[in-house]
């Protein structure tokens, strides 16, 4: 009835606490374990916040707070930070359901969990919570667990998963995971077990991979999610296994290895994958084994041109707005936007539009008394062209007195200079709407005099040179070059992209000798349908990156 009249020890009041009554646990430290008492219904434990009550255990296999024997049915846990190398929130035999709200989990990246269930399985409801190197929500992948929902929680570090569950009903929504050291989500279970539904929408993951999930036999929805994996090699963002029935509408997944894996589903099984963005350095989506109808015939493969590295809005001009499922809305009423701010669970916010990034390995060559300077292709979708100051002074300032080019392609060859001289450059890039990134450092080149004896008529350089006529009406001619830059005879893509950035045609997908090469495009989409009067985009690419130029703009007229 008051503190000074207070239990000393939490467990004294649980102890005391009968069906629906409150404990309030103050602001210090306890070192304590409590056990929730059976059959003490309707508990509620509220802290004073979780930067003020701090509930802690050193003991490796302990719990902190227990919902033990016959179990206490819904039981709410708010404003109270767990620090612990055990489990700090389990609930017991029969226990129904835990509702966790405004809590913090810290661990020490090895042992323990934050909440976890019983072997007859507790539902819980989890909500703006903060998971720091310790592994967020586990059931056991052998029971089945009525219903799990967690939301707008931070997961930071997990030292293997952040929510591993199995259950009926599942639904994760507006959450943030920061390098899980396995994968974000985790559905797991024996065969013959099911999912009746599982809802993963709106969220977003920075480092690790998101998803892996096998025996599911349901109508599920993975919506309106942003990942980036930052990690190298053969991962896979996302892992379904045993698949029938799944939609996955509005995701955004870029970074290392393998977008989406689909592994042995059934052959009566459905897998719609239309309206996702998917930039892999690896693979895009790999199908392994027997699956059935699956529908991958709308893919995005845009660089979706995020605020920041973290950051998952999307800048003005991002080939991602209003590209999403046309059925699907933003909450403002427009078409959904591809990614983990749109949609009906998305956000409403103004697009920045902010300067290209700055240009990005940056190398060179020197061939006698000129300079051969490459490095990677921006691929902002509003990008127009980049900037080259130089100098023969160190520490010069860019400015209109020393401009020497402002080329569109990733090259530049400045010619005719001084032998046996050093010269200074620095480089930026700028967009349609004339904002302009900040310049590279700055890069010192000094000329040789020598001959190279580089045969002269082999381009230097990958790129679409021309098309002609252009613009055209039934069919037109595209000339592009491959150089010597990798092993040869090299592997050349030309891809055909709409004015909203989807891929409408494969043009060539085969190994080309170093020279000049043509191809002719006759105005068809992948499925040879013609397509409408209007601007297209060329792109190539050699051994899979698109580097050496910028996208080539094609009129169709009918």
């Amino acid at each position: 009835t008051s503190w000074e009249t207070a239990a000393h020890v939490v467990q004294d009041a649980a102890d005391a606490a009968s069906r629906g009554d409150t404990i309030y646990v103050g602001a210090g430290e306890y070192n304590q374990t409590i056990r929730i008492p059976d059959t003490t219904d309707h508990l509620s434990i509220i802290g004073m916040g979780m930067d003020s009550t701090f509930i802690w255990r050193n003991v490796v296999g302990e719990y902190i707070v227990y919902s033990h024997s016959t179990g206490a049915d819904d039981i709410f846990i708010k404003g109270i930070h767990f620090e612990a190398r055990c489990v700090c929130i389990v609930g017991g035999l029969y226990t129904d359901l835990i509702n966790v709200e405004n809590c913090k989990f810290t661990g020490d990246g090895q042992h323990g969990g934050a909440i976890g269930s019983g072997v007859y399985g507790t539902s819980f409801d989890v909500k703006n919570c903060i998971f720091e190197d310790i592994i967020g929500i586990t059931t056991p992948f052998s029971c089945d667990i009525p219903f799990v929902q967690v939301r707008n929680c931070l997961f930071n570090s997990s030292p293997y998963t952040d929510i591993w569950v199995c259950g009926h009903k599942v639904i994760v929504e507006n959450n943030i995971s920061i390098n899980p050291h396995y994968h974000f989500f985790e559905w797991d279970a024996i065969p013959g077990m099911s999912i009746d539904t599982l809802i993963f929408t709106n969220n977003q993951t920075y480092g690790g991979k998101v998803m892996y999930y096998r025996y599911i036999h349901s109508w599920d929805q993975i919506n309106n999610n942003t990942s980036f994996i930052s990690v190298s090699g053969n991962h896979r963002s996302y892992r379904l296994e045993y698949v029938d029935t799944l939609v996955a509408y509005n995701n955004s997944i870029t970074g290392g290895g393998i977008g989406i894996e689909i592994f042995d589903s059934y052959l009566h099984s459905y897998v719609d994958l239309r309206y996702n963005n998917l930039k892999n350095d690896i693979q895009n989506i790999n199908v392994i084994g027997d699956i059935g109808n699956i529908d991958t015939s709308i893919i995005y493969h845009e660089f979706p041109m995020f605020v920041g590295v973290s950051d998952y809005h999307l800048q003005a001009y991002s080939p991602l707005i209003d590209a999403g499922h046309p059925d699907i809305l933003d909450i403002n009423g427009t078409r959904s936007d591809i990614g983990c701010y749109g949609g009906p669970g998305g956000e409403s916010y103004d697009y920045q539009d902010l300067p290209p990034l700055i240009p990005d390995s940056i190398t060179y060559e020197v061939f006698a008394d000129s300079i051969l300077f490459i490095w990677l292709m921006n691929e902002e979708f509003d990008f127009n062209r980049y900037v080259i100051y130089g100098d023969t002074i160190s520490g010069f300032e860019p400015s209109v007195f020393n401009l020497i080019a402002e080329p569109e392609t990733s090259f530049y060859k400045d010619e005719n200079l001084e032998h046996s001289r050093s010269y200074y450059y620095r480089f930026a890039s700028i967009d349609n709407q004339d904002n302009q990134s900040d310049y590279s450092d700055e890069i010192e080149a000094t000329t040789t005099g020598i001959n190279d004896f580089i045969n002269p008529n082999l381009p230097r350089i990958t790129s679409i040179t021309s098309n002609y006529p252009n613009p055209f009406n039934s069919s037109t001619t595209i000339v592009y070059h491959v150089a010597n830059l990798g092993p040869v005879p090299a592997q050349i893509e030309i891809e055909v992209y709409d004015i909203l950035g989807r891929k409408v045609r494969l043009l060539v997908n085969e190994r080309r000798e170093v020279g000049i090469h043509k191809i002719i495009w006759d105005g068809r989409d992948s499925k040879r349908n013609e397509l409408p009067s209007g601007v297209y985009f060329v792109r190539i690419s050699q051994w899979g990156i698109s580097v050496m130029n910028k996208p080539r703009k094609i009129i169709l007229l009918k």
